[in-house]
């Protein structure tokens, strides 16, 4: 059986709170955490 994957919106939801994650938590703009999923899609 396959799998479903990960959906738009669990993506989006996962985005919004690396974003402010990296806002708030680190203070150099140049070191940041970036989402990476298994099929190489950002």
């Amino acid at each position: 059986m396959g799998s479903k994957g990960i959906t738009e919106e669990v993506k989006k939801q996962a985005g919004e709170i690396v974003k402010r994650f990296n806002k708030n938590e680190i203070t150099n703009p140049n070191i940041y955490y970036q989402i990476r999923y298994v099929d190489g899609t950002i």
